[in-house]
């Protein structure tokens, strides 16, 4: 059964004058807000024992500061605000900006090829076959630092910025697992244990890549005006989003009972290197796989497809946290009178998405280093 918790804060109260001369009493109103100051909202599940979508709303504008000062303007009257909150503060719509965060379908796929009792850390098989390259990439290292490439087409500055990205930095991350070899197994060996003694193990997954922050561009806003005065101030907006998965792992049959301490620190060792043939072994062996996989995901689909350890995962859980700063910034010229009229508002939204997983494509936002090797590859191959 769904259902809705809501919790609210009003506004508080105010006023503003402008007082006459001779004595004569104020000229003004008290302040009766509509809408809230703070509004949460709750929308999930009754009752426990499986997963359930949630999502909370919160409008914050706790941060939001009130006007409070005196402006004398001559002939013995002036202008007066006691903690008035500008109506713009309490009017303007809050939104999220536009973001390009991966789809839910995709973190929901990553999230069970990451977690994977049946993941390989380094194929090692596809690592050994890829040390052919390595006398030409040291080579292209010898003539980049000789300053060889000064003379020669451009096409071999390309080559050189290509096997950087495409053979060093894999080959540099790949030797760095190997040299933790230790600690892999034996973390694949706890996950084993638990898997099968305890029925089975949870796990959360996150990616910076899963991360964005995007500012909008500062406007001019008159947040107040009821007594002649405008009062301006400089908004801005900042959106943060972030995305996260977990799923639970349960043993589908009881395989590996019969196994012992050894024989289970083979078969996690096995698994940590690869050395099992599987379709995303095969899938990274064939070249340009890596391109497919810029616009589909293709290779995190068969990871999270791997069965060489029997077991079975349950729908991922996809969160998303996303939160809009506003923030407003006195402009005019009657700061030093009038004090308050600044602060920040909140929009927060968080939610819990259930989502099996699947084949996708997309158009990704193409960065800085997929543009440079994109144009490297042009380079290379131009007439």
């Amino acid at each position: 059964m769904t259902r809705l918790r809501t919790s609210l804060i009003p506004w508080p109260g105010g006023g503003l004058a402008q007082r006459r001369a001779g004595g004569v009493p104020w000229f003004g109103s008290a302040q009766s807000l509509g809408g809230t100051r703070y509004k949460s909202e709750c929308y999930d599940s009754l009752g426990r024992g499986s997963d359930h979508p949630m999502d909370i709303v919160r409008d914050d504008r706790t941060g939001l500061s009130s006007i409070t000062g005196i402006r004398p303007i001559g002939s013995g009257e002036d202008k007066f605000y006691q903690e008035w909150f500008p109506s713009y503060f309490y009017s303007f719509a809050q939104s999220h900006l536009p973001t390009s965060i991966a789809p839910i379908a995709e973190v929901a796929t990553s999230v069970l090829a990451r977690s994977n009792p049946s993941r390989a850390e380094v194929q090692t098989l596809n690592f050994i076959y890829e040390l052919k390259d390595l006398p030409m990439m040291v080579k292209e290292i010898g003539d980049f630092k000789l300053k060889r490439y000064l003379d020669r087409p451009p096409e071999h500055l390309a080559n050189f910025y290509l096997s950087h990205q495409m053979g060093w930095k894999p080959l540099f991350r790949d030797i760095k697992k190997m040299l933790m070899f230790q600690d892999a197994v034996d973390k694949r060996v706890r996950e084993l244990e638990r898997l099968q003694s305890k029925g089975g193990f949870t796990r959360r997954i996150r990616s910076d890549s899963w991360k964005q922050t995007v500012a909008s561009d500062a406007t001019i806003v008159t947040i107040e005006s009821n007594l002649g005065d405008f009062i301006d101030a400089r908004k801005t907006s900042v959106t943060s989003i972030e995305r996260w998965g977990s799923t639970r792992w349960a043993p589908s049959n009881l395989a590996l009972h019969g196994m012992d301490a050894k024989e289970i620190r083979r078969f996690a060792r096995d698994l940590v290197f690869g050395l099992n043939a599987s379709p995303k072994y095969v899938w990274d062996a064939f070249p340009w796989t890596w391109m497919i996989d810029w616009f589909t995901n293709t290779g995190d689909f068969m990871a999270a497809n791997a069965n060489r350890v029997p077991a079975n995962a349950s729908v991922p859980c996809v969160m998303t946290k996303t939160r809009t700063v506003t923030s407003f910034s006195r402009v005019d010229n009657f700061k030093e009178v009038y004090r308050g009229g600044d602060g920040s508002a909140v929009l927060e939204w968080l939610s819990r998405t259930l989502h099996p997983g699947f084949l996708t494509a997309t158009a990704p936002f193409i960065g800085s280093r997929h543009l440079s090797i994109l144009s490297s590859l042009a380079v290379q191959r131009a007439r």
